[in-house]
């Protein structure tokens, strides 16, 4: 398409929305290929265990790594099924404005993406659902294990100079994850209420440090990793402030203001 006389994907707005969209496919890949790396490397795990060519230490050590990633797969995959289901309906959203009034008809390609993209963020379990499952996990003590591993693979980054400025924010992130956690349990309402808002604080961790982990492979990608890591900073801080100063009284307020409209 073209308007005012020169391709949209010139202009500003239009190249800045089409980066979004694939700054934030990636990173949905990414949440989505460390996740299927753990289930992998447990299966494998599994599959050694029933060998009898171990030795008591390698056994051991063999279990302690199988049920310390199956923690971590237990409060991803939820995450995953989250972030991957609402950035198809955002993703295909965004794409309707690039096409225009076309892309709004069932006869294009677009239109029916968008369409057939609005049922993913609900069947086997709404958005609000895996947000839930992922509190459930954090309550049991899964994002401990999660930042562990986490903040190891960016304390490993600090050695890399174009990497180790972003490997510090996203530390940074994390610490907030934490701080918004401790408010949240002090209240069940009020954490069921944030659920979801807490789900996508460590979502941007464990997808910038996975962007990050790829760019150390491949420098290339380095600047989906700064352009992920750079916007969802300001994010997350921005939903920590939502948790930490709204707590008092939020759920009460909430319901006075379902109060007012009620028949």
């Amino acid at each position: 398409r073209k308007q005012f006389g020169r391709p949209i994907a010139t202009q500003p707005l239009v190249a800045s929305m089409l980066a979004r969209m694939v700054v934030n496919t990636e990173a949905a890949r990414a949440l989505l290929y460390r996740t299927y790396g753990l289930l992998d490397r447990n299966l494998a795990r599994e599959r050694a265990l029933e060998r009898d060519d171990l030795s008591p230490v390698e056994r051991t050590e063999l279990q302690q790594d199988l049920e310390r990633d199956a923690v971590r797969v237990r409060l991803l995959t939820p995450l995953c099924k989250y972030y991957a289901t609402e950035v198809c309906t955002e993703v295909t959203r965004d794409a309707l404005q690039v096409f225009g009034g076309i892309g709004f008809t069932m006869d294009s390609d677009v239109g029916k993406y968008h369409a057939d993209s609005l049922i993913m963020t609900i069947y086997e379990g709404t958005s609000e659902i895996q947000a839930s499952f992922a509190l459930k996990e954090i309550g049991k003590g899964a994002l401990k294990v999660v930042f562990d591993v986490v903040r190891g693979e960016l304390a490993e980054m600090q050695n890399d100079p174009s990497r180790a400025g972003l490997a510090k924010r996203v530390v940074e992130m994390t610490q907030r994850v934490d701080q918004a956690a401790a408010a949240l349990f002090g209240d069940l309402g009020y954490a069921l209420l944030r659920a979801k808002l807490l789900a996508e604080m460590v979502i941007d961790c464990a997808a910038a440090t996975e962007l990050l982990h790829q760019a150390g492979a491949d420098p290339s990608r380095l600047a989906l990793a700064e352009a992920f890591v750079t916007r969802h900073a300001l994010e997350c801080e921005h939903k920590f402030r939502r948790i930490h100063e709204n707590a008092e009284g939020r759920v009460e307020l909430e319901a006075r203001v379902l109060a007012t409209f009620r028949p």
